[in-house]
């Protein structure tokens, strides 16, 4: 039997391989929005993904997955003439969708690890508006959304983990106390 292809001239592939360096934008992840869906981190779409835990995702961030330290962003700052960076913070509700915010960044403390920002689409950027807000659920413009999603992503799992390490534990205690071992 023959193929309808063996007679057409089929153009043939070329493989090209790039060497992307690490933290540099990739084709597909423009968008932040995008990179957080890709991943499963659903908080711009449903009100009730990840609801409420009693355990902070700031405890399980990575450091590894940051571009700079605290230290490292205040120098760049420094070198930028202390201009502030621009940014976006994904500020979640209770019960409520997140919001990707415009804001800008002015510094990080390094003793607290907060991010001193103030919102971009607020009228007056004087000292008084400026917050310390945690730098987990911050994105740099200078930085790669992958790497940000990226490391959300990871924080939620090993929340998620410990978690379920947690309701085992206090699920083998329950059994203990009543007098069954667990099956």
């Amino acid at each position: 039997m023959r193929s309808n292809f063996e007679c057409d001239e089929r153009p043939k592939k070329i493989r090209k391989t790039v060497m992307w360096r690490p933290g540099a934008r990739r084709p597909g992840d423009d968008s932040l929005e995008s990179c957080l869906s890709n991943r499963g981190l659903r908080w711009l779409e449903d009100a009730a993904f990840e609801k409420a835990s009693r355990l902070p995702l700031e405890i399980f961030d990575d450091a590894s997955f940051w571009m700079r330290t605290s230290h490292e962003w205040n120098e760049f700052i420094r070198t930028m003439g202390g201009r502030p960076l621009a940014g976006r913070y994904l500020f979640k509700e209770e019960g409520k969708i997140g919001v990707l915010r415009d804001c800008y960044v002015y510094s990080f403390d390094e003793t607290t690890g907060k991010a001193n920002i103030s919102w971009r689409d607020s009228a007056r950027t004087s000292s008084d508006d400026k917050q310390a807000l945690s730098p987990m659920f911050l994105c740099v413009h200078e930085e790669n959304p992958s790497l940000f999603a990226d490391r959300l992503k990871a924080a939620v799992t090993r929340r998620r983990y410990a978690e379920s390490q947690i309701r085992l534990r206090m699920l083998i205690e329950e059994d203990s106390l009543a007098g069954t071992s667990p099956q």
